[in-house]
Formats: structure tokens, sequence, C-alpha cells
């Protein structure tokens, strides 16, 4: 099975629309401890193979969980916008927008700001 997690990863890193909101700061699973924001974490929460009667399909999918961490409301989502965006140019896989949350967490007792994170799940599709 291709690796849509790494690929995604790669996506990121070399989107000047999304370094130039994060830097480096992209994240699996979750935020460093003392991380600065805005930033972003990306989890797999589903993945499997596309099988019909016939068998193995060739096709991938994977449920990712996409969240955009920001000290406003609107930074955290012009991000996700920006994750999106770029999702939807990737040259090696499709991705569905499912559904999206906002969040807004008390003082961040390191910095004294809010914290608000914008999270998204996409079904992503691939094939090998």
């Amino acid at each position: 099975m291709a690796n849509v997690e790494a690929e995604f990863y790669n996506l990121m890193t070399t989107s000047a629309t999304i370094t130039n909101q994060v830097g480096t700061r992209i994240y699996p699973s979750v935020l460093p401890q003392e991380v600065v924001y805005p930033a972003m974490a990306y989890e797999v929460i589903g993945e499997g193979p596309v099988n019909s009667f016939d068998g193995y399909e060739g096709l991938n999918n994977i449920s990712l969980e996409i969240d955009s961490f920001a000290t406003s409301k609107l930074a955290a989502k012009q991000l996700a916008d920006s994750i999106r965006d770029t999702m939807n140019i990737a040259p090696s896989f499709k991705a569905l927008f499912i559904n999206g949350r906002d969040f807004a967490f008390p003082m961040d007792n390191r910095t004294n700001k809010n914290v608000y994170r914008v999270t998204r799940e996409y079904s992503v599709w691939n094939h090998e």
C-alpha cells in the first residue's frame, strides 16, 4: 500500500503557502509541549485497501484528521483553508472533505494567549 501519510507530509512541507504560515511546525499526531503557534498536527484515523468481489482494486483510502492551531480563530481557519486548498491540488492523491469543527482553548500559560484549533477530517484516495 502506498504511504499516503508520507505523501501528505511531503506535500505540506514543500508548499510555500503552508510553510509561510507554520514553517516546519507540521507534526504527526500531537504538538510538542513547547510548540510555537501557528502549527498543525495530523493523524491517520483509519485506512485500508479498496476491494471488490474481484479482489484488490489498486486503490487505497485513509481517513486523515488535520488540526490547525493558532492564537486567533481567524488564523486557525486561514491555515485550515490553506491546507484544504493545497490538498486539492495534490498530484498523487485526491482528498474529500468530510467534516470540521472549531475549538477555543483556555489561555496557554506559556504564552498568555488563547489557542484556537480547527479540526478537519478528509477521506484521502490514491492508486498504487
